[in-house]
């Protein structure tokens, strides 16, 4: 017999309410060691909590029989008053029963995707949609957990097994002749479409980690270009320390944003200069290396000098700052002026780094890979399938109709339909406890 296992499941306390989660073949006895009777499945009851005699809360609480709840096992919650002493009551009383024991991170989505009640790509989606802090992450996370992935995967996979089919048909019966001699090019033409549809959604893949992690922006310039100016008027605080001394930001400095729906980061650095002081210059070095790898440099500059060219290989965006101050406007149509003591340009800056972030998006109905791994075996799934294309007038059509299923086999892995037991353990130990 599987251990019953129980968590809180709604964050620390002390909290209005607290939710204790229970799953196992012995979910019920969790309810009589409180005095309470089973309940109806899903139907939610008030009763006190008893523990020695005593009545230590009265809440909520409910059944979930399985398979019909989260995990597909039996199910019980009790929803509580978020009192730090009753939770510690409630989870003492717990694990003095028999086979009870504490849930481990990700555990009861596990026992969900081992009983069938989701795949894996949605239970790394549901851990997303946890995580999420904007909308668009949100909305991001929901598509694929909600079944949108798998549903994808399992078109492609019913296509290569479509098209296994059909060369295994031409090599059984080639030699009498009942099988058109264009059916392998038909094949062929059908693999091809496949592919295209499959590196689309594999290259969306970008697009939707600039969602998940951030639109990464990096404030760049000279010293006292104004950099932490704009950091703190963004921010809505005094995020960073703003004096007419050069070189005070020696660190780097982030600020998350929420703009429109989009998770944006922004980074204040230090001014880019020659310097003999050794934490200076590492301050530099910094900038540099980070403004190389952000997805948007904002160069400022007061007097709109241009940035080096060297300085920077990715998408940059001149903003002359100080605008209230500058004697002379920077009259190229790629600067934009702005000023923090008036606001002046803000929208318009603010609605040119959106309008940078959504080019870099995936196409509106892309379902990408959710995960470096889910990418991993997308990848080795469509190198199959290209091998099969380069070499199709080449090779035998047993060789061929591996290739195919190796490329449906990797789709498996995906979906989590052939995992190894420590990749299940990596995935689910991304969760928190008591989901």
């Amino acid at each position: 017999m599987a251990d019953t296992i129980y968590a809180l499941s709604s964050g620390a306390v002390p909290s209005g309410v607290a939710i204790v989660r229970i799953s196992g073949e012995r979910a019920v006895e969790a309810f009589t060691a409180f005095g309470i009777a089973v309940p109806e499945p899903r139907r939610a009851t008030l009763h006190n909590f008893v523990v020695d005699g005593e009545v230590i809360d009265r809440g909520l609480v409910l059944f979930f029989a399985g398979p019909h709840s989260f995990t597909g096992e039996d199910c019980a919650e009790f929803q509580l008053h978020g009192s730090p002493a009753i939770i510690a009551a409630v989870l003492r009383r717990l694990s003095s029963l028999p086979t009870f024991r504490p849930a481990e991170a990700g555990e009861f989505t596990r026992r969900a995707f081992a009983n069938g009640r989701m795949d894996l790509t949605e239970a790394e989606a549901l851990s997303q949609l946890i995580d999420a802090e904007t909308e668009a992450q949100r909305r991001l996370a929901m598509s694929g957990a909600v079944g949108r992935q798998l549903a994808l995967i399992s078109g492609w996979q019913k296509t290569l097994t479509r098209l296994r089919a059909r060369l295994e048909a031409e090599l059984d019966f080639s030699d009498e002749g009942d099988v058109p001699a264009e059916v392998s090019e038909e094949a062929c033409r059908a693999l091809g479409d496949l592919v295209q549809v499959m590196e689309r959604h594999h290259q969306a893949f970008a697009g939707a980690e600039i969602v998940r992690r951030g639109f990464r922006v990096a404030l760049a310039g000279l010293p006292n270009a104004g950099k932490s100016s704009l950091l703190n008027f963004l921010a809505g605080r005094d995020v960073a320390l703003v004096t007419d001394v050069a070189g005070t930001t020696r660190d780097r400095i982030e600020v998350n944003l929420d703009l429109e729906g989009y998770k944006v980061v922004l980074s204040d650095l230090a001014g880019l200069r020659d310097t003999d002081d050794v934490v200076e210059r590492m301050g530099v070095n910094l900038a540099l290396q980070t403004a190389r790898d952000a997805d948007l440099v904002l160069w400022l500059d007061e007097k709109g000098r241009e940035p080096q060219s060297s300085d920077f290989s990715n998408d940059v965006l001149k903003v002359q700052t100080k605008a209230d101050m500058a004697s002379m406007r920077a009259d190229d149509r790629d600067w934009i002026s702005i000023s923090t003591k008036t606001g002046e340009g803000i929208a318009s800056l603010l609605a040119l780094i959106v309008g940078r972030l959504r080019d870099r998006l995936p196409f509106e109905d892309a379902v990408p890979p959710a995960t470096d791994r889910q990418r991993h075996h997308l990848a080795s799934s469509i190198d199959h399938c290209n091998r099969a294309l380069s070499r199709w007038n080449e090779l035998p059509a047993e060789m061929i109709a591996e290739e195919l299923r190796a490329a449906s086999f990797a789709l498996g892995r995906l979906v989590g339909q052939t995992d190894a037991e420590d990749v299940l353990d990596e995935v689910f130990s991304a969760f928190c406890i008591g989901k």
